[in-house]
């Protein structure tokens, strides 16, 4: 256990905790709402973030939290107000982010060492201060989750219906737009901007096929997170990788263990057998 004797590796792991818990509760919303590609665009227009954090010599985990706070809002009111335009609006503001980071880190004189950590994660690097900022964020996602829980489980599965109700849908998906930027910030430190998006869907996915409530899918989404994260900073640790990479490696092969499992089940569930034979 010699991995414990390091305090990177001991904030490491508090860190995956609180990540893990975040990509569970956000990642099912996210994926029964069919927001993946928004999610995806707002992870990488969070870029401008980073560059902006750079440029202005910033803390850089507080001002990608502040930027995208306001980038969800616009992106929320954009799409909700105009949803025949939502996939264009999400592929100008995707860009439109990306090139305003480089652009900004491109001003910047001097050697940015610490890019690759926000483009590939490095939870290997997190300080007290950054998994206080996590905890807070954790805290604000999970709490609003519970507390809107009943409205997005019903705008989930028909919004016609919630709108009968009462419940105002538009309202109800801003938040949530709003929420996946906070994770967004969260998981930029996990497994970095490029490689996200695969942590807020794999679980899903896998969570998905003996979950009959989103409480279970949140559960079961969450365990096979923290099972991602903390399998990934093992192997990270003993082989020298990218913590980040090793992370979303694990998923995948996960994933394609899971799915190569299934296809034998179902395979072996269409066998017939007729007086004794195949």
């Amino acid at each position: 256990m010699e991995i414990f004797q390091f305090s990177f590796m001991q904030h490491a792991f508090v860190a995956a905790l609180l990540l893990s818990i975040a990509c569970g509760f956000i990642g099912p919303l996210v994926v029964i709402n069919r927001q993946v590609f928004l999610a995806g665009g707002m992870a990488h227009a969070a870029f401008g973030g980073v560059g902006l954090a750079f440029f202005f010599s910033l803390p850089v985990l507080p001002t990608v939290f502040v930027y995208t706070f306001f980038l969800s809002l616009v992106f929320g009111l954009l799409v909700v107000n105009q949803r025949e335009l939502s996939e264009t609006i999400v592929g100008i503001i995707w860009a439109g982010g990306m090139a305003l980071g480089i652009i900004l880190l491109d001003l910047t004189p001097g050697y940015k060492t610490e890019l690759t950590s926000y483009l590939f994660g490095s939870i290997l690097t997190l300080s007290k201060s950054d998994l206080s900022l996590a905890c807070v964020l954790d805290f604000l996602l999970v709490g609003t989750i519970w507390w809107k829980y009943k409205e997005f489980v019903t705008i989930s599965f028909d919004s016609e219906y919630a709108k009968t109700l009462g419940i105002k849908v538009n309202n109800c998906f801003l938040i949530l737009i709003v929420l996946a930027g906070f994770s967004v910030v969260i998981l930029m430190q996990l497994v970095g901007i490029v490689l996200l998006i695969s942590l807020l869907t794999i679980p899903v996915y896998l969570a998905k096929p003996k979950s009959d409530t989103l409480y279970k899918m949140i559960f079961k989404s969450t365990l096979w997170s923290l099972f991602f994260s903390y399998t990934g900073l093992f192997l990270s640790f003993y082989f020298n990788l990218n913590s980040g990479a090793a992370i979303i490696s694990v998923a995948i092969f996960s994933f394609l263990l899971v799915n190569l499992k299934r296809m034998l089940l179902n395979k072996e569930s269409k066998t017939v057998f007729v007086d004794g034979q195949l």
